[in-house]
C-alpha cells in the first residue's frame, strides 16, 4: 500500500540541504562552498580574500565564444595550501623548541603537469620547498626548473654523481640538496646517454625521387647491478636504398637492417630461468599441488637480430 505524498509531507530543497548531503564543508574547506543562488562559490585565497561565483564565470566565458568543457585553474589555492603547511610546520617548530627546520618536497611522480609543478616551485620558494624524482626522466626536468639551491631535490644518488641509482649505499650528492630515497625503477639498467639519429637524402629526378636512409642507434657499454651483467656497447646501423614517385603512389625499397652484424644481449634476466612443476602422488599422477621449482641453472636474455637484407614495395591504390 502506498500513500501519496501531500503538500504539507514536503518541504522546498535548501542550499543547506546540498551543503550537507554532498558533503561539501567536509572537501571543500576554506575555498569551496555553495553560495545563497544555490551555485559553487570557490575563495582560492583562503577566508577573507575575494570569492568567485563558479557558474557566473562559466556563463562569462561562454558569452565570450569559449565552448565547454574548460579546465579553470586556481593557481592560488595551491599558494594557500603551501602557506598553511608551512605554518603550520614552524609553528610546531617554535612551540617545541625544535632545532632543524622544515624542508617539504614534492614528489612528481603524483602529477607531472608542468604548469602545476611550476607554481609549486614558485610558490615555495620562500620555504625552499623541494621535488622529488623517482626516474632519470624525471631528475633531468627536477634539475632543470629547480633553482633554489636551498631546496631539496630528492632522489637515488649511491654513487655521489648525481644520477639516480637503484642500490648501492646511500650518500648526499656533493654541490647540490640532493638526498635518497627507496624507488622501484629498474634505473641501474639503463646507460648514462644513448644516441639515436637517422636522415634522408633525396635525388628528384623528374616525376620520380631517388633516396638513401640510414637510421643510426648506439647504446654505450654499461654495467647493471640490478642484472649483474656488463653490456658491450652495441651500434645498430640500417640502411634503405630506393625510389618513390612524386605523388607518393608507390615506393620500391631495398635494405639492410643491423649493417654491421653485431650481436649483442639487450637485456638479461636477473635470474635463472625457472619452470614450474607439478606435485604427483605415488600412481605418478597430478595432485593438483604445485611442486617445487626446477632451476633450469640459465639465465634468458634477449638477443639483438642478425643482419638482414629484404626488398619492400608499396603500393597505394
Amino acid at each position: 500500500m502506498f500513500k501519496v505524498a501531500s503538500q504539507n509531507d514536503l518541504r522546498a530543497w535548501t542550499v543547506r540541504d546540498s551543503v550537507e548531503l554532498y558533503n561539501v564543508n567536509g572537501w571543500g574547506r576554506d575555498f569551496f562552498t555553495i553560495n545563497d543562488a544555490g551555485n559553487i562559490e570557490v575563495t582560492p585565497g583562503g577566508p577573507g580574500s575575494p570569492k568567485i561565483d563558479l557558474k557566473e564565470l562559466v556563463d562569462d566565458l561562454r558569452s565570450r565564444g569559449l565552448k565547454l568543457p574548460l579546465l579553470i585553474r586556481f593557481s592560488d589555492i595551491l599558494k594557500t595550501r603551501i602557506q598553511q603547511l608551512a605554518g603550520s610546520f614552524q609553528q610546531a617548530i617554535v612551540e617545541n623548541e625544535y632545532k632543524g627546520a622544515y624542508r617539504g618536497v614534492y614528489p612528481i611522480k603524483v602529477n607531472q603537469d608542468r604548469y602545476l609543478v611550476e607554481r609549486l616551485v614558485q610558490y615555495g620558494r620562500p620555504y625552499h620547498y623541494g621535488l622529488e624524482a623517482g626516474s632519470k626522466p624525471e631528475l633531468m626536468a627536477v634539475m632543470a626548473m629547480l633553482e633554489d639551491e636551498d631546496a631539496l631535490i630528492i632522489c637515488n644518488d649511491f654513487n655521489r654523481d648525481g644520477q639516480p641509482d637503484a642500490i648501492g649505499a646511500p650518500a648526499v650528492q656533493t654541490g647540490k640538496q640532493v638526498s635518497e630515497c627507496v624507488s622501484n625503477d629498474r634505473l641501474a639498467q639503463v646507460p648514462r646517454f644513448a644516441l639515436n639519429a637517422q636522415g634522408e637524402l633525396r635525388l628528384p629526378l623528374g616525376s620520380v625521387t631517388p633516396f638513401v636512409r640510414g637510421l643510426v642507434n648506439y647504446r654505450p657499454g654499461f654495467y647493471s647491478s640490478n642484472d649483474d651483467y656488463q653490456y658491450r656497447a652495441y651500434t645498430k646501423v640500417d640502411l634503405f636504398v630506393g625510389v618513390r614517385d612524386d605523388e607518393g603512389r608507390w615506393e620500391l625499397t631495398a635494405f639492410a637492417k643491423n649493417l654491421l652484424n653485431q650481436t649483442r644481449a639487450l637485456s638479461v634476466s636477473q635470474g635463472n630461468f625457472q619452470q614450474g612443476t607439478a606435485e604427483l602422488d605415488f600412481t605418478f599422477s597430478p595432485t593438483g599441488r604445485a611442486g617445487i621449482p626446477f632451476d633450469s641453472g640459465y639465465r634468458t636474455a634477449n638477443i639483438s637480430p642478425p643482419r638482414e637484407f629484404g626488398l619492400t614495395a608499396k603500393f597505394n591504390w
